[in-house]
């Protein structure tokens, strides 16, 4: 087929892959349906909600041992007329069916470079607000390609500069995932190209290919068709309540004891903060002597640790010496602590909004309950409870339609103008939430599906 060619490891293997066998293949009207065609699936479905693009396609070998059976680990490339359509890593090989004698058919499933990205898992801790870029790069640098060959490296020449975000510690998680938080705070977008390079930038940064960036509903012909839409209210949102987290105390609490010559572990009254967040703020006595405060990873082994030094257990709410202080000796502790607050954001523009149309006071009420925004203060539930603001606030309008223009990604936005759809639609920003792609005739073009949203958000 003119210009398209599909590698797997670098190899040409266009003439054994059944390019027809797609969704729609051989229609070339610019508002054609998007029934499934006959025979296998040949498509790339570009998706950052979930997290992975993917590509499918069907190999057929006519006779046994005319080409190598892929292999599971292979990369594989699909480049179209307007360039580069995927590359990523083949996850699955499935023989489908026999359709003469000796010819086997092979179904490949490849995702992108994200399973790479995965490889190794962040463990770090960043104790002050920081930048998110850096994060990300730092991530990058530290974590992904750890041990990995120049060919196979991650880079991030599109990583845009960005805010701060809340100290954080981050135990074992996948570095997509972290990316994922970060963008949630920031209401940012990320993902990965083809090229191996990390792109993380403000949600409305990509623009689509089309003229203006600007989709005219009621009079372009060209640059889709079966075009739906729905606006749905049914999980509006726009009053959040956060709950079940952690935060840093802004005030010190005091716990007096007395030594007896044995005791190592004493019992507090509140549950210490983590040290790297309050060190500066715990002052701990011993005999009038100021010790050094350290976290107690021994679980409060007895005689574990360095003298002068006080061993602050979360978990156990204890503080404990590796010598007990002795008969009669005081001991002060002064601390930082826990406490479980409750966070509610708003978005009174929406409520008022709300009012007019329903009557009442237009709040609708949420809440949350994650133990996993525990911070040293309440920003990561904050921002939770922003994101679902973003998401609710306001009725979400969706939709689909497919495009001949070459050039459509996901995360990529445009304005839509409309006189007669939805009562009028005038420069209303959509967003790419998923992009189907296929071929769709002899020259190789590609067709896209979209899905979009007025917010960046599957729902």
């Amino acid at each position: 087929m003119a210009g398209t060619s599909i590698t797997i490891n670098g190899v040409d293997v266009t003439a054994y892959i059944d390019i027809d066998a797609g969704p729609d293949a051989g229609n070339t009207s610019g508002h054609g349906s998007t029934s499934a065609g006959s025979g296998g699936t040949f498509e790339v479905i570009e998706s950052p909600a979930q997290s992975q693009f993917t590509f499918q396609c069907d190999l057929v070998i006519p006779t046994p041992g005319e080409i190598p059976v892929p292999q599971v680990g292979s990369t594989i490339s699909w480049t179209s007329p307007a360039g580069l359509e995927f590359a990523g890593i083949i996850q699955q090989v499935q023989p489908e069916t026999q359709d003469t004698t000796g010819q086997m058919r092979y179904t490949l499933m490849a995702t992108d470079y994200t399973g790479q990205f995965d490889r190794h898992l962040v463990v770090e801790e960043w104790v002050q607000d920081t930048p998110a870029d850096q994060m990300v790069k730092y991530i990058i640098d530290t974590f992904v390609n750890a041990n990995a060959p120049a060919g196979v490296k991650f880079t991030y020449t599109n990583v845009q500069a960005a805010p701060p975000v809340a100290a954080r510690k981050i135990n074992y998680q996948q570095p997509s995932a972290v990316m994922t938080q970060l963008c949630n705070e920031l209401q940012w977008a990320w993902y990965i190209d083809y090229e191996r390079d990390v792109h993380f930038a403000p949600v409305e940064s990509a623009a689509s290919p089309l003229a203006g960036n600007v989709l005219n509903a009621d009079t372009d012909l060209v640059d889709y068709g079966d075009l739906t839409l729905n606006w749905d209210a049914s999980q509006v949102r726009n009053r959040i309540y956060v709950l079940g987290f952690l935060v840093m105390s802004n005030a010190t609490v005091t716990d007096d004891f007395v030594g007896d010559g044995t005791t190592t572990t004493f019992s507090l009254s509140q549950i210490p903060a983590p040290i790297s967040w309050s060190s500066t703020y715990d002052i701990v006595t011993v005999g009038g002597i100021v010790y050094s405060n350290a976290t107690d990873v021994a679980s409060a082994l007895p005689g574990y640790g360095n003298p002068d030094t006080a061993y602050f257990n979360k978990m156990n709410q204890t503080v404990r010496f590796a010598t007990a202080p002795g008969a009669d000796v005081a001991v002060h502790v002064t601390y930082r602590y826990l406490y479980a607050p409750i966070t509610m954001v708003e978005d009174p523009v929406a409520q008022a909004w709300w009012a007019k149309i329903t009557g009442d006071d237009g709040v609708y009420e949420y809440m949350v309950n994650d133990n996993t925004l525990s911070g040293p203060d309440t920003s990561l539930a904050e921002a939770q409870a922003q994101l679902l603001l973003a998401k609710y606030a306001y009725p979400a309008m969706t939709g689909e339609f497919v495009s001949y223009t070459q050039g459509w990604r996901a995360g990529q936005s445009f304005r839509m103008n409309s006189a007669v759809r939805m009562g009028g639609i005038s420069n209303k920003l959509f967003y790419v939430l998923q992009n189907t792609k296929t071929i769709v005739d002899g020259t190789g073009r590609v067709m896209h599906d979209l899905q979009i949203s007025d917010r960046p958000y599957a729902f």
